[in-house]
């Protein structure tokens, strides 16, 4: 069980929305595997900010895909509002608060709030809504 395919099984996304939320999980655990250490989603995007703001030539270089990295960058300029619940989903390991809320049908005000952000942002990203990675 995967904390998107909660969030789809429980009405919170539509079809479009689940499938960006999974190209969009894939590629950030994807560069975030390249990117080693044991890198989180989370420490990954945190990296790249770091990298595209340090004014010295001696920050740590971001290994993996130069396109992959840029997607993400656009992917997450758009995702803005909701980019620490799209980390929490990607990250691996055990479902996220919310979802554990969507399962028991307990969610809170905040975290309507969340699904209505992370909705808005995703559509903003699916491809059959006319969005493209180029």
């Amino acid at each position: 069980m995967t904390p998107a395919g909660v969030l789809y099984g429980h009405g919170c996304l539509d079809d479009a929305q689940y499938s960006a939320l999974g190209w969009v999980t894939r590629l950030l655990q994807t560069i975030a595997r390249t990117f080693g250490r044991n890198a989180s989603s989370a420490g990954l995007w945190n990296a790249i900010l770091e990298a595209l703001t340090k004014t010295t030539p001696d920050f740590e270089e971001i290994v993996g895909d130069l396109g992959a990295r840029r997607q993400l960058e656009r992917v997450c300029r758009r995702i803005d509002g909701s980019r620490d619940l799209v980390f929490e989903l990607a990250a691996e390991g055990q479902l996220p608060p919310i979802c554990l809320r969507v399962l028991e049908r307990r969610l809170t005000p905040r975290d309507s709030v969340q699904l209505e952000l992370l909705r808005k942002g995703l559509d903003e990203i699916s491809p059959s809504r006319g969005w493209t990675a180029e």
